[in-house]
């Protein structure tokens, strides 16, 4: 029933206000969208094929985040600015750490997922940044198996040396972000020495 009003009121522009004894005309533009495949149900007769036409003027198939892992940082962004005010807390910053876990997590939730990643974390964080911490097990894990996810499948030649001081700064910057950058307890955290760690800090230009 709803279905045949909706048709009607694309069909015709008209439509009639709530508590109103006559019709008017509108002039609108919709902008609808599904995660179900709508020629399928269709077919199942679950949804009206001239309504289906009727709306599929322009059809953009958007795909899955796990799909344009491009957009996640920028998504991921937007989310912390929207429930950092709703929530009024001052944190303006993603860390590294948590970047880098965006990069490998499936989002089978799709946007909605992170939306509420980013949510919870912001309601649980209690420094200026969003940290590993502030994210349930399921979602980082534990850096070992995070920094597996990294190891390259060896079908071509790699340069191990660039390999190797990448992970080494990976590290260096998670331990920053897991002390809230403190030097001293990063390098106890890394079982490197102060002058060693303050070396490599100099060495992959980490402020």
């Amino acid at each position: 029933f709803l279905q045949s009003k909706l048709l009607r009121v694309i069909q015709d522009k008209m439509v009639q206000p709530l508590g109103a004894g006559t019709e008017i005309k509108t002039d609108f533009r919709i902008i609808a969208a599904t995660n179900k495949n709508l020629e399928e149900e269709t077919k199942k007769g679950n949804f009206r094929s001239d309504l289906y036409y009727r709306l599929n003027v322009v059809n953009i198939n958007i795909p899955p985040l796990r799909e344009r892992k491009e957009d996640v940082e920028e998504l991921a962004k937007h989310f912390l600015k929207k429930y950092a005010v709703l929530m009024d807390k001052n944190i303006s910053q993603i860390s590294f750490a948590v970047m880098e876990a965006f990069k490998t997590y499936p989002f089978k939730g799709n946007v909605r997922e992170l939306e509420n990643l980013i949510e919870r974390a912001v309601a649980m964080e209690k420094t200026n940044r969003l940290l590993p911490s502030s994210f349930p097990a399921h979602f980082f894990g534990n850096y070992e198996n995070f920094w597996d996810n990294q190891i390259p499948d060896l079908e071509k030649p790699v340069d191990l040396e660039k390999i190797v001081e990448n992970i080494e700064k990976k590290y260096i910057m998670t331990a920053l972000e897991k002390t809230g950058g403190n030097q001293s307890k990063s390098a106890k955290l890394l079982g490197l020495s102060g002058r060693v760690f303050r070396y490599k800090m100099e060495k992959y230009n980490i402020r």
